[in-house]
């Protein structure tokens, strides 16, 4: 596990949305000084908090560790439709995350 370029990655999606560290460490119940270690390569996040700042942040496991995945090697054929859906999909997402939080801080300027 490339525990580094997981944290690099971790950090620019982070703050791609404007997060800090305390943002994260108040969405998931972890210290910002985990997090930052983690950010750091120094410490390893769990499934739990892997999924949670996933979620957190609008993206996918898949793309917070795809330094560390191996492609397939058999002669099994790529399917690239359903790459390309896998894609879109997960642009969708990304889509609906953002409009949650302008409409979030919308609401939040509101009141």
């Amino acid at each position: 596990m490339n525990y580094d370029a997981f944290g690099n990655r971790l950090r620019n999606c982070r703050l791609s949305n404007g997060c800090t560290l305390q943002d994260l460490a108040d969405a998931t119940h972890y210290s910002p000084k985990h997090i930052g270690n983690i950010e750091r390569g120094r410490a390893r996040p769990s499934m739990d908090l892997l999924v949670q700042l996933s979620n957190y942040l609008c993206t996918t496991p898949n793309y917070l560790l795809q330094d560390s995945l191996t492609p397939c090697t058999d002669d099994t054929p790529v399917s690239y439709s359903s790459e390309l859906l896998i894609v879109f999909q997960q642009y969708l997402e990304n889509q609906q995350c953002a409009l949650k939080h302008i409409t979030e801080y919308y609401n939040s300027i509101q009141e």
